[in-house]
């Protein structure tokens, strides 16, 4: 048992399923593992809506010396939320994998837990362990909506920036647990791609204003000059440019305009 707090006067039990196992028959999936938290009933029910009413019905039953059980959570999760909620959260738990962040993000929703108590704690997650998750070519997926659940603007930032920069047509996220629910409100991730497609109108313009110039010219060699620009743009391989902005990535596109 995890004693968030010595004097608690509630046991909660949360048991985590394993949610990389397919379950077709609409059965549970199997147990992944288990922890007991001694509380204060009252902390946990002033922090949390839905969970003092679950307590409350559970000792309504007459079961006020009995174990609470809350199934389908992550441990790791519950942990930090009922530390946080005790305030001594500390540095607990800032090697765990980015998966567990979005269960935060996940108990947040389900139990209407206010994410902004936990900012502080993600800010020291985050510097401990960007360095190894960016690694993952396409870690911004996973990274924009943790970043943007707990107000870190310099990492939703360089998550979003990468995001453009080396994302193949549209940028969507992509949720490494079961529990969909938690997500970017869709006016955040619309805004997202609204930059990718400002920096293709910008590059579109480049492109094209260099032909209008050429169509305009009074030189006499312009059909000459406008034939070997268009050959030349074709053999750095971004010509058609519309074509194939829909699947390379921008990076990749200036790179290779670079050396035009």
């Amino acid at each position: 048992m995890i004693e968030i707090n010595p004097n608690g006067d509630l046991i909660i039990k949360v048991i985590e399923f394993d949610d990389t196992v397919i379950v077709t028959d609409g059965g549970l999936r199997p147990i992944l593992c288990e922890e007991e938290f001694l509380v204060n009933r009252e902390t946990v029910r002033k922090h949390s809506s839905p969970l003092a009413s679950l307590i409350d019905h559970h000792l309504a039953q007459g079961k006020k010396n009995s174990i609470f059980t809350l199934k389908g959570d992550s441990v790791v999760a519950m942990d930090l939320w009922f530390r946080s909620m005790h305030d001594n959260l500390g540095n607990t738990h800032r090697n765990i994998a980015l998966s567990e962040v979005w269960y935060l993000g996940a108990a947040s929703h389900k139990y209407e837990l206010d994410a902004k108590a936990l900012n502080e704690w993600f800010a020291g997650w985050y510097q401990e362990n960007i360095s190894k998750i960016r690694r993952q070519k396409t870690y911004f997926r996973e990274m924009l909506f943790p970043c943007w659940l707990f107000s870190h603007a310099s990492g939703f930032f360089a998550a979003s920036k990468t995001a453009v920069y080396h994302s193949r047509g549209y940028i969507g996220e992509h949720s490494p647990i079961q529990y969909h629910r938690s997500h970017l409100p869709s006016e955040v991730i619309q805004q997202v791609n609204a930059a990718k497609g400002r920096l293709r109108t910008i590059l579109h313009a480049a492109i094209f204003n260099m032909i209008e110039k050429l169509l305009d010219s009074s030189c006499d060699l312009k059909e000459e000059i406008l034939f070997g620009y268009v050959k030349a743009l074709r053999a750095t391989e971004v010509w058609p440019f519309d074509v194939v902005w829909g699947h390379m990535e921008v990076n990749s596109i200036l790179n290779r305009l670079a050396e035009f």
